[in-house]
């Protein structure tokens, strides 16, 4: 798939580019304390079929891997999928399923930036030196975000 994502290796972590529809091509840099899956989540398309491949950084907590996004990819997980990654050099398969309650993307959030700090602008977060978060900045970002909450190795229960 040809969607502008391009990623650019680099000796201090990695750089990549994106470019939508609109034609603005948006960079970003991630830090080497940054975690960025090593070959992005790859999944099918709930409606299309086709399959699709989205580097995303991530946090990993007790449950699994929180991710967060304001483009439309997440409409894949409204009802959650299966989805395999490459993380720490294995392959690891999953169920995603998107949260968009702003309580819960906010308290993730937060976490997710405590290991991301440097992510905080481009998602519009102030996070302070001392890894504090604004809590404005917090509230207002999770409004307009959708986690993906990724459970590593099972799927859910069907009865």
């Amino acid at each position: 798939m040809d969607d502008g994502l391009a990623i650019h290796p680099g000796v201090e972590g990695v750089a990549a580019s994106y470019q939508p529809a609109d034609g603005r091509v948006v960079a970003f840099a991630v830090a080497p304390s940054c975690q960025l899956l090593d070959d992005g989540l790859d999944f099918r398309g709930a409606r299309s079929g086709r399959n699709y491949s989205f580097p995303d950084g991530y946090a990993e907590d007790a449950e699994g891997l929180v991710m967060f996004t304001r483009f439309a990819w997440w409409k894949n997980f409204r009802e959650g999928r299966p989805v395999s990654l490459c993380l720490r050099g294995r392959e690891v398969r999953g169920w995603a399923v998107a949260v968009r309650d702003p309580e819960q993307v906010a308290e993730r959030f937060a976490y997710y930036l405590q290991c991301n700090p440097h992510d905080g602008r481009y998602f519009g977060v102030r996070v302070g030196r001392d890894g504090r978060v604004d809590p404005d900045d917090l509230a207002c970002a999770a409004a307009r975000l959708v986690m993906v909450r990724t459970l590593l190795g099972k799927a859910p229960r069907v009865t």
